[in-house]
């Protein structure tokens, strides 16, 4: 079950140190207030487990002031899960190449939770032997792998997409399996083949 997923969560992690401290505790208590709603409703007997919709990433998350912030913040937020139910929560992250990929991989281990961590092939930000590297280096045991079923056409302030092929993501997948992952999924619903077009984000 993913929870509140703040549109202005990039613009607010671009904040001084003091402000992204702030935001954070309080995108945490805006979080586990719902997750309280859900948990007294008939909809909490469905749910496996909790999704927190924040995008950590190597840009704007790793340096030792916020890599200290966020573990301590999570850590509060893990006890403040795990004091109200047994389901786990996981979180997720991405990398662009602004740390190395054993730096990645060294930040995602200060952090002691579960991450799924998106493979940036829609995006192409990085080649694919770039994204292999990170990839590569991430601890496959705490590290899920999300796999961009989009190919970005567009900016990121303007983000416009298409689908793309289900056999290319099919031969991904097999190649992140053979290389460890143990669980991968795809994001999202209504870029998979199924969709055809009928699951579409309101105008408004």
């Amino acid at each position: 079950m993913g929870l509140y997923s703040d549109p202005l969560f990039f613009e607010r992690a671009r904040g001084t140190d003091q402000e992204i401290a702030s935001y954070l505790n309080a995108y945490l208590i805006k979080n586990l207030t719902l997750l309280e709603e859900i948990l007294n409703s008939t909809a909490s007997q469905s749910i496996d487990s909790w999704y927190l919709p924040a995008e950590f990433d190597d840009r704007y998350w790793t340096s030792e002031t916020r890599t200290r912030l966020l573990a301590e913040q999570l850590a509060k937020w893990n006890s403040a899960v795990s004091a109200r139910t047994q389901k786990p929560w996981s979180s997720s992250s991405f990398f662009t190449g602004w740390k190395s990929p054993d730096g990645y991989a060294n930040w995602l281990r200060q952090i002691p939770y579960k991450f799924w961590i998106q493979d940036g092939s829609g995006t192409r930000k990085l080649t694919e032997e770039q994204r292999l590297l990170y990839l590569d280096r991430i601890d496959k045991n705490r590290s899920r792998l999300i796999l961009e079923a989009f190919e970005q056409l567009s900016s990121d302030a303007n983000f416009t997409a298409k689908p793309r092929a289900y056999k290319d993501l099919q031969g991904l997948e097999r190649k992140y399996e053979s290389r460890g992952f143990k669980e991968v999924a795809y994001f999202s619903l209504r870029y998979m083949p199924f969709a055809d077009g009928k699951l579409k984000l309101p105008s408004n």
